[in-house]
């Protein structure tokens, strides 16, 4: 197995069997730096003065993850976890988006988006221009 940056994007990477001797990619696809990540992250945060639908979508979400790497602990106090960087980028968006508190170690090199901020702004926008609209920012993260 081999993987190389792509060169006009360093987010993404060629992966897979590399003939050195014909120097060709014999076969290989394109994917993004954090899906061949293997580092294994520790990430902790709080669930205490957390909102009660937000701490229950978090339990949810924390419930059904699942990495080969991984080690969990979560209460209703709290968590800590560890996994693979695709793995846990679902709760580090969670977490981010909603202003919740965490640490992480070793610190996580990749763009986490923050989706509820970005949909309030843009659903105000589209209400105040459509006024029969009638949509929330969490409907439309619910479909992420």
């Amino acid at each position: 197995m081999k993987t190389e940056v792509l060169e006009d994007d360093p987010s993404e990477v060629e992966t897979g069997i590399f003939c050195e001797k014909c120097n060709k990619w014999v076969n290989s696809f394109y994917t993004t730096q954090k899906d061949v990540d293997d580092t294994v992250y520790l990430l902790k945060a709080s669930l205490q003065g957390i909102e009660r639908n937000v701490k229950k979508k978090l339990l949810e979400e924390l419930e059904a993850y699942k990495d080969w790497k991984m080690k969990k602990e979560v209460t209703e106090e709290g968590f800590a976890l560890d996994g693979r960087a695709k793995n846990i980028s679902g709760i580090l968006i969670t977490l981010k988006s909603n202003d919740i508190s965490y640490e992480i170690e070793p610190p996580y090199p990749y763009e986490i988006p923050v989706y509820k901020k970005l949909w309030t702004e843009e659903v105000e926008r589209l209400k105040a221009m459509n006024p029969g609209l009638n949509v929330t920012a969490e409907e439309l993260n619910a479909l992420k």
